[in-house]
């Protein structure tokens, strides 16, 4: 029998260096959509756990979405395809919150989780190798997030389904290996300095206790009883599919430059799984790839940013702003957006390079009720205005091309 149903497929992207806003405009697809009757699922496309996106519903509860998809609280289920990193550790942190703050989540239980069974997987050496590399970086740090991402890929070990099939006694094994053998080789390949010795210092009592292998076992295997091993073309089963990438266009991994994320922030990772399974299947489908903004910009820790305020702008509602200064990333940075000619009015590179005729090219600005400093878009496509953090906060769309949000 011939497929003959229409999918919606939805690409929300950072058009700036992350912390744009994609939690709050994933939660506004999805809740739109499962409103609308259609059955919806979240695909995190890239990266990992350092992804913090928010979401906070009209009661007031706030919930950062490290793993599952931002469209979690509005019902959608979550797909980790094989481009992104899972830490068992970190998983299992997300959920006993979510568990615990079930009653003010507004749904009745968690949606399903899918994950592809190729996907890489995080240790607890690979996240503190991070940490003792950029301490021992000092003021040097190049602003990571300490989550592990860019060790877990540089190592490339065990898959996920691997893993899985490794006994407990065996799991063990594996992960003092990487301990004791492989982390003293990668320390020295950074360069064994006085700073490297200073740094790994403070986490030998950590470092070295066998009861963090078995905790991370036990972590490993709770969260085996919570997902399902499933597939890209999972994701026919469903009627609208939202793309949530992590980051922004400005620091993905092609950007050249050490203050960067290690992977594809645009249309790349999407597209493979959108060719994939439904163009290569002649399904019908559109697809609409939605970069977000604030009405100002931002960036966490090191590296350029334009029109960069010296202090924090009044504007902002610190009350509401879950980004803070960390010991690895640094001070949470804010700019004028005003003069800077957007990322996505160049075009994500990614989807210049690919057919831009196949997709439908939309903008969103968030924090609308902090700024208005007069953009005007200059895309001939939909654009987003949004009012607020809150899900029944105003998200007013345009279809027509330079509309100026202080008109509003």
């Amino acid at each position: 029998m011939v497929n003959q149903k229409h999918y919606d497929i939805t690409v929300v992207i950072g058009a700036n260096y992350g912390d744009e806003g994609k939690g709050r405009m994933t939660d506004y697809f999805a809740d739109k959509a499962i409103k609308a009757g259609k059955k919806t699922i979240v695909v995190c496309s890239n990266g990992g756990a350092q992804r913090g996106h928010t979401v906070q519903l009209d009661n007031g509860y706030r919930h950062m979405f490290h793993h599952l998809g931002s469209g979690t609280l509005a019902g959608a289920d979550t797909y980790l395809p094989q481009s992104f990193i899972v830490n068992p550790m970190l998983f299992m942190k997300e959920m006993r919150e979510l568990y615990k703050d079930l009653d003010k989540t507004g749904i009745k239980e968690l949606p399903k989780i899918f994950v592809h069974p190729d996907c890489l997987i995080s240790t607890p050496f690979d996240m503190m190798n991070n940490q003792i590399i950029e301490d021992a970086r000092g003021d040097k740090k190049h602003g990571s997030v300490g989550a592990g991402i860019w060790e877990t890929i540089f190592r490339n070990g065990a898959s996920m389904f691997e893993m899985s099939q490794m006994s407990n006694e065996n799991m063990f094994n594996y992960l003092k290996w990487i301990r004791d053998k492989y982390s003293t080789n990668r320390h020295f390949e950074k360069g064994y300095l006085p700073q490297m010795d200073e740094a790994l210092k403070s986490w030998e009592k950590i470092f070295f206790n066998d009861n963090m292998i078995h905790n991370y076992i036990l972590d490993f295997r709770k969260m085996e009883d919570l997902i399902t091993y499933s597939n890209d073309y999972k994701l026919m089963d469903y009627d609208s599919i939202i793309f949530e990438n992590g980051q922004g266009l400005c620091i993905g991994q092609d950007m050249g430059d050490i203050y960067t994320t290690p992977s594809y922030t645009g249309i790349t990772e999407p597209k493979k799984i959108i060719d994939k399974v439904f163009k290569a299947n002649k399904l019908s489908y559109d697809v609409e790839a939605c970069y977000v903004s604030r009405t100002y910009l931002t960036r966490h820790g090191m590296g350029m940013l334009e029109n960069e305020y010296y202090d924090v702008p009044e504007f902002v509602r610190l009350d509401t702003e879950s980004n803070i200064e960390s010991k690895y990333q640094g001070k949470f940075r804010y700019g004028d957006i005003k003069d800077i000619y957007l990322p996505v009015t160049l075009g994500d590179m990614d989807l210049v390079k690919y057919n831009a005729a196949d997709y439908n090219m939309s903008i969103a600005y968030t924090h609308c009720d902090e700024y208005f400093p007069g953009i005007i878009t200059d895309i001939n496509s939909k654009t987003y205005y949004v009012f607020g953090p809150r899900r029944g906060d105003a998200v007013d769309e345009f279809k027509g091309i330079n509309k100026d949000i202080t008109e509003q």
